[in-house]
């Protein structure tokens, strides 16, 4: 279906003045979010858009929901690939909201976020006990060489109880 939506996001440098579209807005803080839009791509390729994802369409409110997902600061995530690209329908429920692609006739199931997607947002808005009580992930990813210290490896963390539904995925670097 190609690319169903983008969501643009313009933020603030620095705080003061900055020129957004054709207004001047006042920053307070660095990284303050001034404008954010959501473009729906209106040929979704051999599909089309529904509210309810019904007849094979794509769900625009599931796409909508994704592209918020990157407002809030969530990249794309990896967990469960192989539940994304097996065409067994039985297990799309595992496919996080944040997945890359959007798997047509499963809007559904992205209408909900997922343990990496709770995850996600808990880590950039936790709260004072969120840390203690949630995870702990600690570590180095290296190179086969043992020594060189990978960047933005994906890394995904399960859980030994329930290893498909309580799965996180993160950037080495970011923890």
């Amino acid at each position: 279906a190609g690319v169903l939506g983008v969501a643009l996001v313009a933020s603030a440098q620095a705080p003061g003045p900055v020129q957004v579209g054709n207004q001047v807005v006042v920053a307070e803080f660095a990284g303050q979010i001034l404008d954010a839009d959501i473009l729906f791509n209106p040929n979704p390729g051999n599909s089309f858009f529904s509210p309810v994802g019904a007849n094979n369409s794509v769900d625009i409110v599931a796409v909508g929901l994704h592209e918020a997902g990157h407002f809030l600061g969530l990249d794309h995530s990896q967990v469960n690939l192989t539940e994304a690209t097996d065409d067994d329908s039985s297990n799309d429920s595992l496919i996080t909201t944040m997945f890359p692609t959007f798997i047509v006739g499963n809007g559904g199931n992205f209408k909900t976020p997922e343990r990496d997607d709770q995850i996600g947002l808990a880590q950039l808005y936790p709260t004072s006990s969120f840390s203690s009580s949630t995870w702990t992930l600690s570590g180095t990813v290296c190179d086969e060489d043992g020594s060189t210290e990978l960047q933005c490896a994906n890394v995904i963390a399960r859980s030994t109880s329930d290893s498909r539904g309580d799965a996180i995925a993160a950037l080495s670097g970011d923890f």
